[in-house]
């Protein structure tokens, strides 16, 4: 029963240092596709390949504040939210 209980506690903590270092990865806007994209607040897989096709006929985005420029369902308000999640790498 302990060993049962032991197991079950490291599979948790593993389970959450798992998920943290996972959503700690920074996305970039410019080499993301649209799973990607979609775990930014705000997007949805509709709007992620709006940004995908974007960018791909006009070409990568100088910033987020260009992003959000370009594609009209993002706004300022939602690249606040985004600040240390995303990132426009040229």
């Amino acid at each position: 029963m302990k060993l049962n209980l032991r197991i079950l506690l490291a599979a948790v903590l593993i389970f959450c240092w798992v998920t943290a270092v996972v959503s700690a990865e920074v996305v970039d806007v410019n080499s993301a596709g649209p799973l990607e994209l979609e775990r930014l607040y705000r997007v949805t897989p509709r709007i992620a390949r709006q940004i995908v096709a974007e960018r791909e006929k006009n070409g990568h985005y100088l910033s987020l504040e260009d992003l959000a420029g370009r594609i009209r369902e993002i706004g300022p308000q939602t690249i606040d939210r985004w600040e240390g999640l995303a990132i426009a790498l040229p």
